[in-house]
C-alpha cells in the first residue's frame, strides 16, 4: 500500500467494486469544501496492467468532486488486491462511510457476505459463536470471526442486526425486493410481507403498497388463513385510514358527513400536540359514500 497523487484522468471507475448512485448534491459540496480545504481524504485504487492508469475502488464522490474542483490530480491510496478484495474494499466504504437506505443497505451486505465467505469460506456450525475465542486470542481475527460478527464490530450494531438484514433479504421474493427498491413499500411491510411463502408474497404484493404496517399484518393475517378480504373488511380499513388524517378536520367532518355522529373525546390535550378520539357511527350500506365524502374533503 502506497500514497500517490494521481491524474484524475488517469482513474477509471472499477467494473468489481460496489456501485451506488451518485449525490450530485453531495458532489457540489465536496467540490466547494476541496476548494477552501485541499482533499481531505484519499480515493482508494488499484494498478491496471504495466500502464498510468488506475481502477477505482472507493471514493467516486470525491473524485468527481475533485474534477468539479478543477484538480488535476488527485490524492489516492493505491493497494494490490484481487478481485474479491476490491469489492470487499468497495462495499465496506460505501455502507460504513454513507448513508444508505434500508433496501440499499440489506443490498450491500447480501454482497458483503458473499465475497467475504468466498474469501474465507462459509463457517462451520456454530461459526459466530466460535467469535469470543478469535476475539481473545487475537490472531487472524478476520479469518476466525464469522461474517455477522465482523460486519456487526465494523458497523457498530449487534449481530441480530445483521441476521435480521440477512434473513429479510433471503426470505423476500424476486418482486417483493423490486417493490421495495422501487420504493412501493417499506421495510417494515417487508418484515410482514416474508411471514408468507413466496408465492403468496406475490399474491399480496398489490394489495399491500400504500398500506401501512399494521394493514400490512393485517392482510399478511388474511392470507395465511387462506380469508379473502370482503369489500366492507376493504371499506373498514379505508376508514381507518381516512380517520387518521381526519382528525383536525372533526367539525367539517360533522357538517360533511350528514349521516355520521361524531363524538370527539379529548384526553389532556394542549395546543397542537394532545391525544383525541373520533367515533362515527355509521350503517354499512352508506360507508362507501361517506367514504368518498371523506377523500373530496382531505
Amino acid at each position: 500500500m502506497r500514497f500517490l497523487m494521481i491524474p484524475t484522468d488517469a482513474v477509471q471507475v472499477s467494473s468489481v467494486a460496489s456501485r451506488r448512485g451518485v449525490d450530485p448534491k453531495n458532489v457540489s459540496e465536496l467540490a466547494a469544501s476541496i476548494r477552501e480545504f485541499g482533499q481531505l481524504q484519499p480515493i482508494i485504487v488499484r494498478k491496471m496492467g504495466d500502464g498510468d492508469q488506475y481502477e477505482l475502488l472507493a471514493g467516486e464522490h470525491r473524485l468527481r468532486a475533485a474534477k468539479k474542483a478543477k484538480l488535476r490530480t488527485v490524492e489516492a491510496k493505491v493497494v494490490d488486491v484481487d478481485d474479491i478484495d476490491a469489492g470487499l474494499i468497495s462495499i465496506e466504504e460505501n455502507i460504513q462511510r454513507y448513508p444508505l437506505g434500508d433496501f440499499e443497505f440489506m443490498d450491500a451486505t447480501v454482497r458483503w457476505k458473499e465475497l467475504h465467505e468466498q474469501k474465507h469460506g462459509k463457517p462451520k456450525r456454530g461459526g459466530d459463536r466460535r467469535s469470543a475465542a478469535a476475539k481473545k486470542d487475537g490472531k487472524n481475527k478476520t479469518e476466525r470471526l464469522g461474517f455477522e460478527t465482523e460486519a456487526a464490530e465494523r458497523l457498530g450494531v449487534s449481530e441480530d442486526t445483521v441476521r435480521n438484514v440477512l434473513a429479510r433479504a433471503g426470505k423476500a421474493a424476486p418482486e417483493v425486493k423490486e417493490a421495495w427498491k422501487s420504493g412501493e413499500i417499506n421495510a417494515s411491510q417487508v418484515d410482514e410481507i416474508v411471514k408468507l411463502p413466496k408465492a403468496q408474497q406475490v399474491e399480496v404484493l398489490r394489495e399491500v403498497v400504500g398500506e401501512s404496517r399494521d394493514e400490512t399484518r393485517t392482510i399478511v393475517a388474511a392470507k395465511k388463513r387462506g380469508i379473502k378480504e370482503s369489500a366492507n373488511d376493504k371499506a373498514l380499513r379505508r376508514l381507518t385510514r381516512l380517520l387518521k388524517e381526519a382528525t383536525p378536520l372533526a367539525e367539517r367532518l360533522s357538517n360533511v358527513l350528514t349521516n355520521a355522529v361524531i363524538i370527539i373525546e379529548r384526553e389532556g390535550i394542549t395546543g397542537i400536540g394532545g391525544i383525541g378520539t373520533i367515533r362515527i357511527g355509521f350503517e354499512l350500506n352508506v360507508l362507501h359514500d361517506m367514504l368518498d365524502k371523506l377523500e373530496r374533503l382531505l
